[in-house]
């Protein structure tokens, strides 16, 4: 069977407060930075991860589902990012203040403009109807395009091609049919393929979500078998992912989704008496390359021996504590300095 999570599910997941890997991630590299994330998680999506949100959709949720996220435009030159920050401050003044009139030109809201350059420190060394007027020259067809996307995630006639030729290169290699491919479930009532699957699970006592792209399940007289894979998308070479995996601690993201994937196959089949989660697999394409997409799998002695080879990095359970001890006492400085007494002996 082939179970694909609707939209209203993965929107209450993202609506969800719970704690997601992306999140936790932050903390080891300290209290600044995890509140600076937090601080502006909302801000514009860079491109790159335009892309690879975009090739996770076509092929866990579909072309529908693309069709419905995603806005190409045809807009020759895009607004530099200060200047996308202002239009999405710009957005969000005229959402409240220009109810019914949400649709208007540019230029119809130079207060809101003014109000959006000044939040955002756009040129602040420029007389105030210089700033206004550079926003309304450089950004109003981008504007326009903005209101008819209607909210959606806006792609480049580039940015397409690239995604297209990604999906592609994945749908065409031979791991293909081992991961991503749905088509040899659509038959087997005891064996399924989860796209997009939300999960919600409790770890050290914290309230915690995870979506995993794919999870591949094998039902055979209450034993089970899981499989699960996540989609990566890298601007570098296939021959470096393994460098990629360590840079983004993409580790750390197999461990927090293993513990979520088990509290989900002991809460979704009560009645398993084995249950076994075979070791995590990244799909890995390229979008600067033209090979075929690469899988790359964790195997155990991988965490061992990565926190052998980087002493100074955490591990899952390290990560969650420093985070419950930051959430219990505060923010003002890390928890290995707080609980010290501010405190810290160095050896060698």
């Amino acid at each position: 069977m082939i179970y694909r999570s609707t939209q209203e599910d993965i929107q209450n997941y993202f609506d969800s407060p719970a704690l997601n890997q992306s999140t936790l991630k932050i903390i080891e590299r300290g209290v600044s930075e995890f509140l600076e994330a937090q601080a502006t998680q909302d801000a514009v999506i860079p491109d790159y991860l335009k892309i690879g949100s975009a090739v996770d959709c076509i092929l866990t949720e579909g072309e529908e589902a693309f069709q419905n996220q995603f806005y190409v435009s045809t807009i020759e030159s895009i607004p530099s990012m200060g200047e996308l920050k202002v239009l999405a401050e710009v957005k969000n003044q005229v959402a409240m203040f220009y109810t019914g009139h949400e649709k208007e030109p540019l230029e119809s809201y130079r207060d809101a403009i003014l109000t959006a350059v000044n939040a955002c420190d756009y040129q602040k060394n420029w007389k105030d109807e210089t700033r206004v007027n550079k926003i309304i020259a450089n950004c109003s067809d981008y504007w326009t395009m903005l209101t008819e996307s209607d909210g959606k995630i806006i792609l480049t006639e580039q940015d397409s091609m690239t995604i297209r030729d990604a999906v592609n290169r994945v749908q065409n290699s031979p791991i293909f049919d081992e991961s991503l491919n749905p088509r040899k479930f659509a038959d087997q009532p005891s064996d399924h393929i989860c796209f997009q699957l939300p999960i919600f699970f409790t770890y050290k006592g914290v309230d915690c979500k995870a979506m995993l792209d794919c999870v591949r399940i094998y039902e055979h007289e209450s034993q089970l078998e899981i499989y699960p894979f996540d989609l990566k998308t890298t601007s570098g070479m296939l021959i470096n992912f393994p460098n990629t995996i360590k840079r983004f601690r993409y580790d750390i993201q197999a461990q927090f989704y293993r513990e979520a994937l088990m509290e989900f196959a002991k809460r979704t089949y009560p009645h398993a008496t084995s249950i076994r989660i075979h070791d995590f697999s990244f799909v890995a394409v390229s979008t600067t390359e033209h090979g075929y997409a690469a899988m790359f799998t964790l195997t155990s002695d991988y965490y061992t021996n990565e926190l052998v080879d980087n002493k100074d990095r955490m591990d899952l359970d390290q990560m969650m504590d420093k985070y419950i001890y930051q959430t219990q006492n505060g923010f003002e400085n890390d928890m290995e300095i707080m609980s010290n007494d501010y405190k810290v002996t160095l050896c060698s």
